[in-house]
């Protein structure tokens, strides 16, 4: 907790901003995903964003995968 305050009253922290827009097909019975994402990333930081990274989970649910296993216990 004190991390998390110390950063809030530190002058050099800045908040970030996303928003996300997401049109997804689901094809149930071929475990199928596809779709279309805008993301619009608000720097708020004086500092100039040269790269944005996205970690792309590829057959996240396949079967036996871990996500996968989570749902089962859900």
């Amino acid at each position: 907790m004190a991390k998390i305050g110390h950063a809030q009253n530190n002058a050099c922290y800045w908040q970030q901003h996303v928003d996300y827009t997401m049109e997804v097909s689901i094809d149930v019975d071929n475990f199928r995903y596809s779709g279309t994402q805008k993301l619009v990333y608000t720097n708020n930081s004086p500092e100039t964003l040269e790269r944005v990274y996205f970690h792309l989970y590829f057959n996240a649910f396949q079967p036996g995968s871990e996500m996968d296993m989570r749902l089962q216990n859900v």
